[in-house]
């Protein structure tokens, strides 16, 4: 079932490492969620050195609320745009005309696709889960986190309500 009004959580982390998995979904035990559809747009910004990153995602989910972690190579500042922005982008990059026989694609994450930088380091007395922020964007919940032990971040989010599921803690480990 394709849930239009679902509630998110988004928890973007903060990575203190190179290495990082592309994003995973966290809903809480027992229910599943999927990635139906996602549309992204990366737009560097020279002059002020800042990378802009926007999403779209639809979710096939059996879950009320559910997580979704974001690694990041820094805390990220989070807002809304329009979402017209997909629209007119299609438009003015359209082909005029490709006619071609293809696989299916089963549209994921894109995360994979940016190279992590390493994010510095932190004094070891600091929390190994630190919510950095907590607002909404879009009509969702989000919470920034930095960690720096999967095991910790795995119990922050079984003690929030998302599955601690032994993929998900593989996931994190990096």
């Amino acid at each position: 079932m394709n849930h239009s009004a679902f509630a998110l959580v988004a928890l973007a982390l903060v990575l203190r490492d190179a290495s990082a998995h592309a994003c995973a979904p966290a809903p809480p035990p027992g229910l599943t969620v999927r990635v139906a559809g996602e549309e992204a747009l990366i737009v560097w910004d020279a002059e002020h050195g800042v990378e802009h990153f926007v999403r779209r995602a639809q979710f096939d989910t059996t879950a009320a609320k559910f997580g979704f972690l974001v690694p990041t190579p820094s805390t990220p500042r989070l807002g809304e745009v329009d979402a017209s922005i997909f629209d007119t982008l299609l438009r003015v990059t359209a082909p005029s005309v490709v006619v071609r026989d293809e696989r299916t694609f089963e549209p994921g994450c894109l995360c994979d696709s940016f190279i992590l930088r390493k994010a510095g380091v932190r004094a070891a007395a600091e929390a190994p889960v630190r919510v950095l922020s907590l607002q909404t964007v879009a009509g969702y919940d989000a919470v920034v986190l930095e960690a720096d032990d999967a095991a910790a971040l795995a119990k922050w989010l079984a003690d929030n309500g998302y599955d601690a599921r032994a993929s998900l803690l593989e996931w994190l480990t990096p």
